[in-house]
């Protein structure tokens, strides 16, 4: 699966080049924790886990080159994704695969719903709480860019096969 980070305003400069073009980064999923169960600590390996709350955009079909007015018709739909990330992995490789690929740290759902639930770009709210206590508060219509572009970008380079997760 594919990861764009975008929708904090904070991250602007951090998670953009200096031609204003998006970075993107690769992170394995091999093992998704379901809603409610734990996320493996890695005590012996990890000081500093993180955690971001993100909208996923799930691929409905093969596409290859598509223009950002085809977008809308390859999203099967969408779902919350909590992004987690051992920091001190990614400042100690100085790249951010390792960090943020750890069995168990790509926590989904509980649910997929459909594209064709929301208007295109969909406008909603995200936020994350740690035990009650809100920690993110943010919205889609904040991306840096907007799903349109990031999907056409990217399958101009590569094939997003379906079911692939942005």
């Amino acid at each position: 699966s594919f990861y764009v980070s975008g929708h904090r305003i904070e991250a602007r400069e951090a998670f953009t080049s200096k031609d204003r073009y998006p970075v993107y980064f690769a992170k394995r999923v091999n093992q998704s924790p379901a809603d409610g169960d734990p996320v493996p600590a890695y005590a012996d390996l990890v000081d500093s886990l993180d955690y971001e709350a993100e909208l996923a955009v799930i691929i409905g079909k093969d596409v290859k080159g598509i223009s950002p007015e085809e977008v809308p018709g390859c999203i099967f739909g969408y779902t919350i994704l909590n992004d987690f990330s051992a920091r001190n992995l990614q400042t100690r490789h100085t790249q951010w695969y390792l960090g943020k690929s750890l069995d168990g740290y790509t926590s989904m759902g509980p649910c997929i719903v459909t594209a064709d639930e929301f208007s295109f770009p969909p406008r909603l709210r995200i936020s994350s709480r740690v035990n009650g206590e809100l920690r993110q508060d943010s919205r889609t219509d904040m991306l840096i860019f907007g799903i349109d572009y990031i999907i056409s970008d990217i399958s101009r380079a590569m094939t997003l096969r379906e079911g692939t997760i942005i």
